[in-house]
């Protein structure tokens, strides 16, 4: 009996330094581990903070003035014959002292803004282009589907010197291509060509109806179905500036705007015509707050005329051009030298 009470004691010490040995040694594991494992804190402050990327440097102004180096703009040799050609020094050989100035001028010019397939000329007082003429190459055209619109300002000549987006807000004006959108884009610089007309410089504030008029059909119909010697057209438009242009917003609206044809048919014979797009009634309700009617601008209409009435109107030096001016040259129409184009049959080329 007694040696059974003797081992059970045993057995019971045993198991006392046993599970007293092993709790020691779980609390130096435990301990151990909490050496190595680094403070919530500690971490905190002494984390790698992760670098942050740089931002991508914003371009000088030379820089941006460069970019443009590689645009050739307008060419009078597109639409020529030995004895026929359109340059745009001799074309505003009587405006110059309007044109606004390049910030850094080249010393063959010191006033073209020329893009992919068509050069602008800006006239200074009015910040808006004088002058846009653009090649246009029927047979390399691309339909190019219009995305959003981002409007720019050409770092070439003085953001001052632009009108921006303020001119259009809360009104029914838009920014109205004088270049046509799809007229520069073809060839292998299409794609530029389009983002190239969306600077401040390519249009002129319009009513949001004239895109919806006969205006904008004229380049499409003429390269349709006129017997050309090719797929080639060089259009020139601008605002016609008048003393009766309305004040709006420390401006003046342009009430008239005109576009100059210039081709070479099948014969080899040159022909330039020029058109208007006039409105019975000019800007007449400004409203309360002098914001731009429904109604402001009346009814559109587009007219073809002679080069006589568009040289009267913007100055341009055409003489040389007036020969080949169908207007001028026919005895159809007698001395009229204007009519209303009602439908694009009636154009007379």
């Amino acid at each position: 009996m007694s040696t059974y009470i003797i081992l059970l004691l045993l057995l019971i010490m045993a198991g006392v330094t046993i599970y007293a040995y092993s709790n020691r040694r779980s609390k130096v594991i435990t301990t151990s581990k909490e050496k190595d494992m680094p403070n919530q804190e500690e971490t905190k402050e002494t984390a790698p903070v992760e670098a942050k990327k740089p931002r991508a440097k914003k371009p000088t102004q030379d820089e941006l003035i460069q970019s443009f180096a590689n645009r050739k703009g307008y060419d009078y040799k597109f639409v020529r014959t030995r004895k026929f050609k359109i340059d745009l020094d001799d074309l505003l050989k009587n405006l110059k002292n309007q044109l606004t100035p390049l910030l850094q001028p080249q010393p063959d010019n010191d006033h073209f803004l020329k893009y992919h397939h068509f050069t602008i000329a800006m006239n200074r007082e009015r910040k808006m282009p004088l002058l846009a003429a653009v090649n246009i190459n029927g047979a390399q055209s691309i339909e190019n589907p219009r995305d959003s619109d981002k409007w720019s300002y050409d770092p070439r000549i003085d953001k001052t010197e632009q009108l921006g987006k303020d001119i259009y807000k809360n009104n029914n004006l838009d920014l109205g291509h004088l270049i046509r959108r799809l007229d520069p884009v073809w060839g292998e610089e299409a794609l530029q060509a389009d983002e190239d007309t969306f600077h401040f410089t390519v249009c002129a504030p319009q009513h949001k109806k004239l895109n919806r008029v006969t205006w904008l059909s004229l380049e499409n119909y003429i390269l349709k179905n006129t017997d050309l010697e090719d797929l080639k057209v060089s259009v020139f438009t601008g605002p016609v500036f008048s003393e009766r242009d309305m004040d709006y917003r420390d401006i003046k609206l342009p009430l008239q705007f005109w576009k100059m044809v210039a081709l070479i048919k099948k014969d080899g014979t040159p022909s330039v015509t020029a058109y208007i797009l006039s409105h019975e009634d000019y800007l007449s309700d400004m409203g309360e707050r002098g914001i731009i009617g429904e109604e402001g601008f009346g009814e559109y209409k587009t007219f073809q005329i002679s080069l006589n009435r568009l040289q009267e109107l913007t100055h341009l030096n055409i003489d040389k051009l007036k020969i080949y001016d169908p207007l001028m040259n026919t005895r159809a129409l007698g001395d009229v030298d204007y009519f209303e184009v009602g439908n694009m049959e009636s154009i007379v080329l």
